[in-house]
């Protein structure tokens, strides 16, 4: 039992730092396919005069999450990246179930 408990630990720390490792890979000249490969597709898009911003939002570290703005020039060429805010605790949703009360209608 004790063996499980700490391979699901291990597990859950090696997920949890994934995405935080994957923006040390980030190199500047990157291609927008690149970064979607590495981080998979931004939660937030914006062009301005052909400058884009991607954002990505929860990006984990061990028990953390951050928020990202990843800049490409209007070649498609990763230019700049920063962490937006701070680093904040991460949230882990509850599963919740529901029971209908006797009598409620179906």
């Amino acid at each position: 039992m004790r063996n499980a408990l700490v391979i699901l630990l291990v597990g859950m720390v090696l997920i949890l730092g994934c995405a935080a490792a994957k923006i040390k890979e980030l190199q500047p000249g990157m291609t927008t396919e690149k970064v979607e490969e590495l981080l998979g597709k931004p939660d937030g898009y914006q062009n301005t005069a052909g400058w884009v911003t991607y954002t990505y939002h929860d990006l984990s570290d061990v028990g953390r999450s951050v928020d990202y703005a990843l800049i490409f020039d209007p070649d498609g060429n990763l230019v700049r990246w920063d962490q937006i805010g701070e680093y904040r605790p991460k949230v882990t949703p509850v599963p919740v179930m529901v029971f209908p009360f006797p009598g409620a209608p179906r």
